[in-house]
């Protein structure tokens, strides 16, 4: 056995990127392989105690504190700088153990692993309450808002699973504004979950298509035209990234959000502007910049807003069809064989938001439902998360 486990280690070592994932699924394989009935329902029945008992370590600071020990430390001194009661904690300590989230090292002694140092973190600790203050109350819901409905999914966003769960008519981001806390931690999340070396500038030809629509333009590129407009891009990461990469490139790079988020994020560098934009409203930039770019916004809504949405800046467009783009990256859930990573999300979606995650045909017919629109192109950039940069022009 520790053979395995070595042969194991030392693949897990060499993995990298999907042929990671594909380790990852094969090992969970591997393991549902050796299970037995039994084994598969303690699995499953048991699934969301770990999440509770994940959700009392973090409360207690139980992984901050072994990570910041440079030894293993006992129930007693957990205890005694948590202020919980020595057998409440050893028998915390013990489950957690038995899931691997910490290594037992002694008899009541303990020492961090992965997981400790993961949820030491205060962004994933941040991600993680997420989950458990704003996702999990909903799934609880779900299976008796979907017999409620006759098991007819909701695309009325003041009447979704998570409207139920909270007792609010508030739509998601609404609910979020009222409760501090779970705003942050909803901002952790969306700062980690696509935590990836994957970047969409590397799939998409970019610059190329600045030259190509450039010329177009009569070969007038300067400072005052628009290159690119970020719709709802939140704390502007990737206006950041275009200017990162092709910092030679001219024109103005604009980041587009709600006031509040404006004013929660950092300021921008000076070749990044900031502008306040309902993207539910008539779109301020009236002359067609070169792209505007939509990231991770349209799986927030159901099809009736995607298409006030885009037709917003599809009017923008107009000024200069054969000049101007969209671009919306965003997941292209895969006909078959899309992963666990993919389907969660899309289960999200459907409770949180009465949205959806799109394959690449719903995505055609989406944009093909606003008139004027095209899908041309799709560029797949990160295969686990099954991401796209799909181009948008001018029919």
């Amino acid at each position: 056995m520790d053979d395995i486990a070595r042969c194991v280690a030392d693949f897990a070592e060499a993995a990298k990127g999907k042929s990671r994932h594909k380790t990852i699924d094969l090992a969970h394989a591997f393991i549902q392989t050796l299970e037995t009935p039994a084994d598969i329902l303690q699995r499953v029945g048991y699934s969301h105690l770990q999440t509770t008992v994940t959700h009392l370590a973090i409360d207690l600071k139980i992984f901050e504190q072994l990570a910041e020990e440079r030894g293993p430390l006992t129930d007693v001194q957990i205890a005694a700088a948590s202020g919980a009661e020595v057998s409440l904690i050893a028998r915390i300590n013990r489950c957690l153990a038995s899931y691997g989230m910490i290594d037992a090292v002694g008899l009541g002694t303990y020492a961090p692993n992965k997981v400790t140092r993961t949820f030491a973190q205060e962004a994933f600790r941040g991600a993680f309450m997420h989950m458990v203050l704003n996702v999990v109350p909903a799934w609880m819901q779900l299976p008796q808002v979907l017999a409620d409905n006759n098991y007819k999914a909701t695309h009325d966003v003041g009447k979704t699973v998570l409207n139920r769960a909270f007792g609010t008519s508030l739509p998601f981001f609404e609910y979020l504004k009222q409760h501090p806390r779970n705003m942050q931690a909803a901002g952790q999340y969306m700062g980690v979950w696509r935590d990836s070396e994957a970047n969409w500038l590397n799939a998409y030809p970019f610059e190329e298509e600045v030259k190509r629509m450039t010329a177009l333009r009569g070969n007038v590129n300067s400072n005052d035209e628009i290159l690119f407009v970020d719709v709802g891009g939140a704390l502007g990461h990737q206006c950041q990234l275009v200017r990162q990469k092709f910092p030679h490139l001219k024109g103005r790079v604009i980041n587009q959000d709600l006031a509040e988020m404006l004013q929660a994020a950092p300021p921008p560098p000076d070749d990044v502007e900031f502008m306040v934009q309902d993207f539910f409203q008539p779109q301020q930039v009236r002359e067609a910049p070169m792209f505007f770019y939509l990231r991770n916004v349209l799986h927030d809504w159901p099809d009736d807003s995607c298409v006030t949405i885009l037709s917003h800046l599809r009017d923008a467009l107009l000024k200069a069809p054969e000049s101007a783009k969209i671009l919306i990256d965003e997941m292209a859930v895969p006909e078959f064989g899309a992963s666990r990573y993919v389907t969660n999300v899309d289960m999200v979606m459907m409770t949180g938001f009465g949205a959806k995650e799109r394959t690449l045909a719903e995505w055609r017919i989406l944009v093909g439902s606003v008139k004027g629109l095209k899908l041309s192109r799709s560029f797949t950039y990160e295969n686990q998360l099954s991401m796209e940069v799909m181009e948008v022009e001018i029919a």
